[in-house]
């Protein structure tokens, strides 16, 4: 069959579904896909074939609405790559937003459940969107960067799920040494998915386990929740410090660097014997000064393969976001006194290529930068248009755009926002 014979099928509207199946290899070819797509007969899965190409044709044939009622399965073969940019147009049939709900990737039948096409934000819409957010992805050293800024909000930090940091590179004390150098043996019998569920959330609880047990698991799995909790308290803090040591010898860096844990732990264990222990301290955005200088010597014979000058460290981060930054990024993302536009261009590069977007979207919250804002008000991913809304920076022109958006959270705020200038998003 030759292109001019397929284009002229394909403009029949009496033509069957099956002779416009067998034009299928050639609806790359752009008039003959768009003549393809508008054909009332054409089939559902070549509809779906049809639809990340020519999405305003397909979208526009008046028989598509009864293809997805009756073929709702038919859009699985569709990846999340060709779905989501989908999902920001307003206008989408209702049936194909419910066929969408059943598609096997998550995130697709997730985004069409937020669709303003099935229902306009209602009241208390606040309430609903940390759940969703909830589920940005980050590693863990991004999050624990995010942390020490203290950038993430207590509204979205309490919506992240639990994360039990796995490490690989911690070793289990020897048999012999347990013996030769603990007061208390060590049970180093890993933790059940029963007794992980069991573990107390109330922090108290936690510090009274943390000085009685003997379980390694236990301890690395109280450690792990702490230095993930921008909130924990400084007796927890410093009750895993006091029970790691006594126990295995050293204290993990988690404690060393996190903002609560009390200077005088910090002291104490800046001067120990095991091995990075000044680096830990160095790295805790409230190490006094004084303290800072002292451990200078100790830090940089642990830094000796990198360029780091030692009167770098006390204080001089701007200066040092000029000199080789690649070496000192994690130095600059755990100090309190990095200057913010210093810290975002450093957080973008050092998890441009993690992929997850809770990174992305805290820094779209925070810059001031118009190319920044204005891609992320044309990226396929609501949460990040709803950053926008949320960026005090963002125009009356940008809020005017976001005010129409797909998404019926991304609307509603970006409505109260320009209805009110002070409003604030507060679940």
């Amino acid at each position: 069959m030759t292109p001019t014979e397929a284009l002229q099928l394909a403009l029949n509207h009496r033509t069957s579904g099956d002779q416009l199946d067998a034009i299928g290899p050639l609806i790359s070819r752009p008039k003959i896909g768009k003549a393809l797509a508008s054909n009332p007969n054409t089939s559902a899965q070549m509809a779906a074939k049809l639809l990340p190409r020519y999405p305003d044709e397909v979208l526009a044939n008046p028989v598509f609405p009864l293809i997805c009622l009756d073929n709702p399965r038919a859009f699985d073969i569709l990846d999340i790559h060709a779905l989501i940019p989908l999902l920001q147009k307003p206008e989408l049939p209702e049936s194909f937003l419910y066929a969408l709900l059943r598609h096997p990737n998550r995130k697709v039948a997730a985004d069409a459940q937020v669709h303003v096409g099935l229902g306009e934000a209602q009241l208390g819409w606040e309430r609903e969107v940390p759940p969703h957010l909830g589920r940005l992805g980050a590693t863990i050293d991004c999050r624990h960067a995010l942390r020490f800024r203290d950038a993430i909000p207590l509204w979205l930090w309490n919506a992240l799920p639990p994360a039990v940091r796995r490490t690989t590179e911690e070793s289990l004390a020897t048999p012999e040494f347990q013996e030769a150098s603990l007061p208390v043996p060590l049970d180093p019998t890993p933790l059940t998915e029963e007794e992980l569920q069991t573990l107390p959330t109330d922090l108290h609880m936690q510090s009274q386990l943390c000085r009685t047990t003997n379980r390694i698991a236990i301890l690395r799995e109280l450690r792990s929740m702490a230095s993930l909790n921008p909130y924990c308290p400084a007796d927890l803090l410093e009750a895993i410090a006091e029970e790691e040591f006594k126990r295995q010898g050293r204290v993990y860096d988690d404690v060393l660097q996190h903002p609560n844990t009390p200077v005088h732990v910090l002291e104490r264990f800046a001067f120990a014997n095991f091995y990075r222990a000044a680096n830990g301290v160095a790295l805790n955005p409230n190490t006094p000064l004084e303290l800072l200088e002292k451990i200078l010597p100790r830090v940089t014979a642990l830094n000796a393969n990198t360029p780091l000058a030692t009167d770098k460290i006390v204080g001089r981060w701007q200066e040092l976001s000029e000199f080789k930054r690649q070496h000192l990024n994690k130095l600059l993302l755990r100090r309190l006194d990095t200057p913010l536009d210093v810290w975002l261009k450093v957080m973008k590069e050092e998890f441009a290529k993690v992929n997850g977007l809770l990174n992305y979207f805290i820094i779209t919250t925070l810059t001031e930068e118009a190319e920044e804002i204005i891609a992320a008000l044309n990226y396929p991913y609501w949460c990040l248009r709803f950053a926008v809304v949320l960026n005090p920076a963002a125009t009356t022109d940008q809020l005017t755009v976001l005010a129409g958006d797909a998404n019926r959270y991304v609307r509603a705020a970006a409505q109260a926002r320009l209805k009110d200038p002070n409003w604030r998003f507060e679940p």
